[in-house]
C-alpha cells in the first residue's frame, strides 16, 4: 500500500511540474530614438512566429505578455525608423531598444480617412502620391484646385468660378452624365 501510495506521489509531482517547465513570460521595455533617446510612442513590438505583440505608450514602454520560454526574436518597428530585430535568450525579459531614423520610410504611409496609418504596399486599393512641391507650385484657390489634373483618375471640378465654391471629387470610374453623389471621395 506504502508503495502505491509513493508511485502516485511521485507520478503526481513530475506531471505537476511539466506545466512549470513549459510556462510563459512577460517581456517588458522601452523603445527609444537611437539619436536623440527620445521615447517612441507607436512603435510596435512583435514575436516572430507568433500573433504576440505590443505597441509602445507614449513614454515608449510596452509589454509583451506570453512571450514562449526559450530564445525568441522581436521586430520592432515605427513608420520613419528601421526596423530592428533583437535576440531574447531564455532567461531575458528586458528590452532596451533604440531605432535609427530612415527618412526614406516616410513616403511609405498612407492616410486611409479611417483614422489609421497603412504601409503603402499593404493598401488595400491603389495609391497615387502628389507631393507638396507639386501642389505649390502652382498658385491656387484651394487644395482642391491645385489637384486637378495631377491625380490619374480623378476628375476635380466645381460648380462655379465665385470664390469658395464646392469643389467635387470623384472618380473617373464613376463619370456618369448625372454624377452619384455616392460615388464622390
Amino acid at each position: 500500500m506504502r508503495l502505491r501510495f509513493g508511485l502516485l506521489t511521485t507520478l503526481l509531482l513530475t506531471l505537476g511540474s511539466v506545466p512549470a517547465l513549459a510556462q510563459e513570460r512577460v517581456v517588458s521595455g522601452t523603445v527609444t530614438d537611437s539619436a536623440t533617446g527620445t521615447p517612441l510612442e507607436g512603435a510596435t513590438a512583435t514575436v516572430r512566429g507568433t500573433t504576440i505583440g505590443a505597441a509602445a505608450g507614449a513614454d515608449g514602454r510596452l509589454t509583451l505578455t506570453n512571450v514562449p520560454a526559450g530564445q525568441v526574436t522581436i521586430t520592432i518597428r515605427r513608420i520613419g525608423y528601421r526596423a530592428e530585430d533583437v535576440v531574447l535568450g531564455a532567461g531575458q525579459n528586458d528590452l532596451r531598444v533604440g531605432l535609427a531614423r530612415d527618412p526614406l520610410e516616410l513616403d511609405e504611409v498612407v492616410v486611409t480617412g479611417r483614422a489609421t496609418e497603412v504601409a503603402r504596399q499593404n493598401a488595400p486599393n491603389a495609391v497615387a502620391t502628389v507631393s507638396g512641391e507639386e501642389v505649390t507650385r502652382v498658385a491656387s484657390q484651394s487644395v482642391e484646385h491645385a489637384l486637378q489634373g495631377k491625380i490619374a483618375g480623378a476628375v476635380i471640378s466645381t460648380n462655379s468660378g465665385a470664390p469658395g465654391a464646392v469643389c467635387r471629387c470623384a472618380y473617373a470610374a464613376s463619370r456618369r452624365s448625372t454624377p452619384n453623389p455616392s460615388r464622390f471621395m
